[in-house]
């Protein structure tokens, strides 16, 4: 692997590594490679948003340009850039209802069309829970020991989880020791969720 290609990794890694409030620092500075990163770490976030409320994909890309157009305007007076995934989350939903509001002036629906969008702004607050829950689980178990992470893992999101005997066998565990590790994983990982999710 040439001298170049292990710069170029290690500067990925390093950026994919750096919490919120490095990324924006550093954005703030001029960083390309920062912004790209700090893109790419929410576009998922913000693309799932207008999933939720329905936007086809003209309109999704429309609110994830203006997410993103907005926070480059609001970068440098941000109060708060450690909370930029709230900032973002938050924008994206109201760019998602006025969407959703011009689209219905737009193309009026009919009764039964409204019933199957149902209440938009209940369904993306519902989305937006969903995926900050999913995230900030996968933060803690990410935060784990190798033991607890790869456990976690293969018993919750691996497949939609593993029975207890092929977990074993994965991770060379007798059968029997597998529920009280998990006990005491899960208690760990309570744990490592109760500060995060206090910020």
């Amino acid at each position: 692997m040439s001298v170049q290609l292990l710069a170029r990794s290690w500067h990925t890694l390093s950026m994919k590594d750096l919490s919120d409030l490095e990324l924006v620092d550093r954005c703030r500075s001029g960083d390309e490679k920062a912004w790209a990163a700090l893109v790419h770490r929410y576009k998922a976030v913000i693309h799932s948003i207008c999933r939720a409320a329905r936007l086809d994909a003209d309109d999704a890309d429309d609110v994830f340009l203006d997410c993103f157009a907005r926070l480059l305007e609001k970068l440098s007076t941000m109060e708060h850039p450690e909370r930029v995934r709230s900032w973002l989350v938050t924008t994206a939903r109201r760019r998602v209802i006025d969407r959703l509001r011009a689209v219905a002036r737009e193309r009026p629906l009919e009764g039964a069309q409204w019933a199957q969008v149902a209440d938009p702004e209940t369904a993306i607050d519902e989305r937006i829970s969903s995926l900050q829950r999913r995230d900030l689980v996968h933060r803690g178990v990410a935060s784990l020991g190798d033991r607890c992470r790869e456990l976690l893992t293969l018993l919750y999101f691996e497949g939609g989880g593993l029975a207890y005997e092929e977990v074993a066998a994965r991770l060379s565990l007798a059968i029997g020791s597998i529920g009280p590790l998990r006990a005491r994983c899960l208690e760990r990982l309570r744990s490592a969720l109760e500060p995060m999710a206090a910020s």
